[in-house]
């Protein structure tokens, strides 16, 4: 029973941070918007994009462990075979995207303000 209050509470922290970098990705849709209307994002990725995929290393392993618990939480509520790997492909796809969007302009956004945009 206690593995399974960790595997929720895994989850639920692991939502709270989609959440906030759901928010914060959209806080910061107008600075992205001024970038873009420039046409400097093509430059600034090219110089950061290895911090982008060092960054995204974690989101991934991050993503899955909570993926794992998730899955530990449906099983052990009794979720069928065919609608359980639906529901967590979404949740892994829905949840990745989100960080993988969030940590792509914060990049961008530093890169910027490193180069003094």
């Amino acid at each position: 029973m206690l593995n399974f209050g960790l595997n929720v509470l895994l989850v639920i922290l692991f939502l709270v941070h989609v959440f906030f970098a759901f928010k914060g990705f959209r806080n910061s849709k107008l600075q992205l918007m001024h970038l873009l209307r420039q046409g400097i994002v093509d430059k600034v990725f090219n110089h950061s994009r290895k911090m982008l995929y060092l960054l995204l290393i974690p989101a991934v392993l991050i993503t899955g462990i909570a993926t794992w618990s998730f899955y530990n939480v449906l099983t052990y509520c009794g979720a069928s075979a065919f609608i359980l790997y639906i529901i967590l492909a979404a949740f892994a796809l829905y949840s990745m995207t989100v960080l993988a969007a969030f940590l792509f302009c914060k990049v961008i956004q530093l890169a910027a303000h490193k180069a003094g945009l």
